[in-house]
């Protein structure tokens, strides 16, 4: 592998990095857009917050699941997953 090869491989996880810390961060937004839902949903705050609970724990939850698959498949395919579920979730809303 030339230098130039490995420094370009560098930057690949880097970005890669970035794009996984953007999507665990999407879940803790929640609290930010319950501030802006609430009244566009015509339902009160406290009410709202519960989605991020059970977001919160399904999270939690699916990490026994990652875990494993990691173990089987590796890190690359499960963020690759993960990336394509989250993007999935945050679509579909």
């Amino acid at each position: 592998m030339s230098k130039k090869q490995k420094i370009r491989n560098r930057w690949i996880v880097v970005i890669g990095a970035i794009m996984i810390q953007l999507a665990l961060g999407s879940i803790y937004s929640w609290g930010t857009l319950t501030i802006f839902l609430s009244p566009y949903l015509n339902e009160i705050k406290e009410l709202t917050v519960y989605v991020f609970g059970v977001g919160l724990l399904s999270f939690a939850i699916t990490m026994i699941f990652a875990g494993q698959f990691q173990q089987k498949f590796g890190p690359k395919k499960t963020a690759i997953l993960g990336g394509i579920l989250i993007g999935i979730g945050v679509i579909s809303r």
